[in-house]
C-alpha cells in the first residue's frame, strides 16, 4: 500500500486535471459553435434619408433702419442651382422676421403692393429677389437683431435651413 499510495495519488490528480480540460473543451466547442451559428444580415431596412442636391446663393446678414420703409426696401437675391441630374420641385419659405417687418417677393414695381410672402416653389436653376422693408402699418419699429431663417425643402422631404441676420438699427 506504502508504494501505490503515490502512484494512486498521481493518477487521481491526472483523472481530476483531464476532467478539467474535457469540460473546458466542451464549452470552448460550445461557444465557437454558438458564434458559428450567429449571422448578421447585410440588408438594411432604413433607407438613407434624401439629400438636397442643390444650393442656394445670396444669403447674407442685412441692416435695416425707420429709413426701409416700402419705397426703399432692402434685397437680397437668390440663386438656386441644381449640384446633380435630379431635378425636383423645392419649396422656399421664410421665418423668425419680426412683425414689423414686410418680405416677399415682387412681381409690380419695387415697393407695389401686395407682395408675395410664399412658399415659393420652383425647378432650379431659378431665381428669387426677396424684398424686406419696415410698415407702421404692421408694428412699432424695434432695433435688435432677427434670427431669419430661410427653408428650401425638395419633393423627397430634404430640407436646408439657411439663417441670416437681420440688424435693426
Amino acid at each position: 500500500m506504502g508504494l501505490n499510495d503515490p502512484l494512486k495519488n498521481e493518477f487521481a490528480k491526472f483523472v481530476k486535471k483531464d476532467n478539467y480540460m474535457k469540460k473546458s473543451l466542451l464549452l470552448l466547442s460550445l461557444v465557437c459553435i454558438l458564434f458559428a451559428s450567429c449571422t448578421k444580415s447585410t440588408s438594411s431596412s432604413v433607407s438613407p434619408l434624401p439629400v438636397a442636391a442643390y444650393s442656394v446663393s445670396g444669403i447674407s446678414d442685412m441692416y435695416m433702419s425707420e429709413n426701409n420703409y416700402h419705397a426703399n426696401p432692402i434685397f437680397m437675391p437668390l440663386s438656386f442651382k441644381y449640384n446633380d441630374s435630379a431635378e425636383q420641385n423645392v419649396s422656399v419659405s421664410v421665418s423668425g422676421y419680426p412683425s414689423f417687418m414686410i418680405y416677399g417677393t415682387n412681381t409690380g414695381a419695387t415697393g407695389s403692393y401686395p407682395l408675395n410672402k410664399g412658399p415659393w416653389t420652383g425647378i432650379p436653376d431659378f431665381s428669387l429677389s426677396f424684398e424686406f422693408y419696415f410698415d407702421y402699418y404692421y408694428g412699432t419699429y424695434v432695433a435688435g437683431t432677427y434670427p431669419i431663417t430661410i427653408t428650401c425643402t425638395n419633393a423627397s422631404g430634404a430640407s436646408k435651413h439657411f439663417t441670416f441676420n437681420l440688424y435693426c438699427q
